[in-house]
């Protein structure tokens, strides 16, 4: 469990790493002892960072919130309503 602690906090050193600018081989040097576990998950990550950023249409992410916004005051009233009901039994 130990080992498991420390693979994970320097998973996370790491892309911190990364994010301010270094490399995975960089990273890798870093901790030669875990390279064979730290290795696939870097270069995964790496390449995720390599992805376009997808940014929706911001009259879809309107026309989202206001459906979330209307199914949240739905099941408001229903649990509203239910809760009544229940007191009133």
């Amino acid at each position: 469990m130990k080992e498991r602690v420390n693979l994970d906090l320097l998973v996370d050193q790491c892309l911190e790493r990364m994010v301010a600018g270094a490399t995975v081989e960089e990273c890798l040097a870093m901790h030669p002892r875990w390279r064979a576990e730290l290795e696939p998950l870097l270069r995964a990550a790496a390449a995720l960072r390599e992805l376009p950023v997808i940014e929706p249409e911001p009259d879809v992410v309107e026309r989202i919130w206001g459906r979330l916004e209307a199914e949240m005051a739905s099941e408001s009233i229903l649990a509203v309503t239910k809760g009544s009901f229940r007191r009133s039994v």
